[in-house]
This record gives structure tokens, sequence and C-alpha cells, in this order.
């Protein structure tokens, strides 16, 4: 995979696949806790919110990462998605499943990390790796 690559590009990979891994790991957090919440008393409509709203809100800022992507630098962009996944894990961990819209806030902002990382992981290794492969 590394073959071929100068040091700034192997690096700018790694990071790209780090960042990626653990969004794919968080983004399984609001479908769980949906699976979870459907066993309890909360209204069905909750739950729903919950697995949906991330998807949703991902999807409007993938649209608008793609074009900002190319008036900010990148970096700038997944610095700031990966402090929204910090704010994000923080959220459950002070709040936990206490509130609700603790809950709705923390899905919120993993649909503006995940729509912006993925947008912006495609386009990082398009910039730093021109190997086919």
């Amino acid at each position: 995979m590394f073959k071929g690559l100068n040091p700034t590009s192997k690096k700018a990979v790694i990071a790209t696949l780090a960042i990626s891994l653990v969004l794919i790991i968080s983004s399984m957090t609001p479908p769980l806790l949906g699976y979870i919440m459907r066993t309890y008393p909360p209204p069905e409509y909750n739950v729903f919110l919950l697995v949906q709203v991330p998807a949703f809100v991902g999807m409007v800022v993938s649209f608008i990462a793609g074009p900002l992507a190319l008036k900010i630098n990148m970096k700038t962009l997944m610095a700031i998605s990966a402090t929204a996944l910090f704010v994000y894990f923080m959220i459950f961990a002070f709040f936990g499943t206490t509130s609700f819209t603790a809950l709705l806030i923390a899905v919120v902002i993993i649909g503006i990390t995940r729509g912006s990382a993925m947008v912006l992981t495609s386009s990082i290794f398009g910039l730093y790796v021109s190997d086919p492969e």
C-alpha cells in the first residue's frame, strides 16, 4: 500500500486512515444506542431520530464540505472534524444516556463529522497519493 510513496504522503495516508477508523467506530454508536433504547420505555420517534439524524446531517454537510475544501486548507477542515469527534465522545462521557437533548446534539455532531471527514478522506488521498493503487 505504501510502496513508492514519499514520507509526507505516507504520513497523510496513515493520519487519514486513523481518523477514518475512529469515525467508522463512532458512527456505529447511534444505531446501537437506538436498538438499546428500543427495549426501554422512550417513545419510538426518539429512537428513529437517534438512528436517522446523523445520516441526514452527514449528507447535507458533505455537499457543503466538498466546495469548502477548495477554499480552506484540508488539514484545517480535518482538524475541525477531529475536534467535533472529540466533542461527540465528551458528550457521551459526561451525559451518557441521561439526557435525550444531549444525545440529539451528539448525533448531530457525529453527522457533521461523518459528512465532512468522508469527503475530506477522499480528497486527501487524491491530493497526496498519485499512485493508481
